[in-house]
């Protein structure tokens, strides 16, 4: 709605969990199409990881990217985003990863002449207004249609919520007091 041209989403499935390949694709990549993903990718499958970067270089002219939003906090998908970013792009990290991060910032950062945010690098009420904006313009319904809110529970029944995140079920649950 903010007028991206081409959106890849990227997810990675952990087999043995409720992360699978099949649900990934079946509750997340499906959302994320109705939202209007181009491209969705299993980055733990590397046939896949390696289609992404072929798909976003072919998509891209070679280019890459402008922004990147990382949300995991895995370490490999910070690598992903400084393989798919364009020169000059940006990259915002909200993902909270465990200790140290290695990143070459001369290869990756300087001679890229990326911009990297952090988890509060914009501007809150500017933001908070926009958002408004596009919620009200049909934003708002379409989350609701799309069923990105999977459960919505009473307070009391948090553990039925955590539960269904945690078996794949749920997307976002909505704890109500």
């Amino acid at each position: 709605m903010s007028g991206a041209s081409k959106i890849f989403v990227t997810d990675a499935s952990k087999p043995g969990t409720s992360a699978t390949h099949e649900k990934i694709v079946e509750k997340r990549f499906s959302i994320a199409k109705k939202f209007g993903a181009d491209f969705c990718f299993d980055v733990a499958i590397p046939e896949e990881r390696e289609k992404f970067i072929k798909t976003v270089k072919a998509e891209t002219n070679g280019t890459g990217v402008d922004i990147v939003f990382e949300m995991s906090g895995n370490y490999k998908a910070y690598q992903d985003a400084f393989e798919v970013i364009r020169m000059g792009g940006t990259i915002s990290l909200l993902g909270l990863p465990e200790g140290d991060v290695n990143i070459d910032f001369s290869k990756n950062v300087i001679f890229k002449g990326i911009t990297i945010h952090g988890i509060i690098g914009r501007k809150v009420f500017e933001t908070w207004e926009i958002m408004r904006s596009i919620l009200k313009s049909g934003l708002a319904e379409k989350i609701l249609e799309a069923g990105f809110i999977t459960h919505q529970l009473p307070l009391e029944k948090f553990e039925e919520g955590f539960n269904a995140i945690k078996n794949g079920d749920g997307l976002k649950v909505i704890l109500k007091p």
